[in-house]
């Protein structure tokens, strides 16, 4: 299984890549994965069409060009999105970032994981 995980900062990457090979095993055969790291979490574009500058490496700015390419891409059998929820109502806003990847054609297997505090404060 091949996974493609998006984190909104480099201190989030860094914590998966220790954590990955844990939960997951080591890399490579039967799991891999690549960890994306962003300089941001951004707004949840109006329009899945709209065009964000891909130089600025925001997370959520990036999202919609991002899962559209993913579900071209084969191979990618899940993408995994971790956000902290920056005191964001939780139900409200993963209900977004749903709507968001559906709107994706074709939609590749989404996963969205919030982090109710932020990750940086435990490290």
């Amino acid at each position: 299984m091949h996974i493609e995980i998006l984190v909104e900062d480099s201190s989030g990457a860094t914590l998966l890549e220790v954590l990955l090979p844990q939960l997951l095993g080591p890399q490579g055969e039967p799991n891999t994965w690549r960890v994306h790291a962003y300089k941001g979490i951004g707004k949840i574009p109006q329009g899945i069409g709209k065009k964000a500058d891909p130089a600025k490496r925001i997370l959520l700015d990036q999202l919609p060009k991002l899962l559209r390419g993913y579900g071209k891409t084969p191979g990618i059998d899940a993408v995994v999105i971790v956000l902290d929820t920056d005191k964001r109502d939780c139900i409200a806003f993963l209900s977004e970032l749903k709507v968001l990847a559906d709107g994706c054609k074709p939609v590749p297997k989404t996963i969205f994981r919030l982090a109710i505090s932020a990750i940086e404060k435990h490290c």
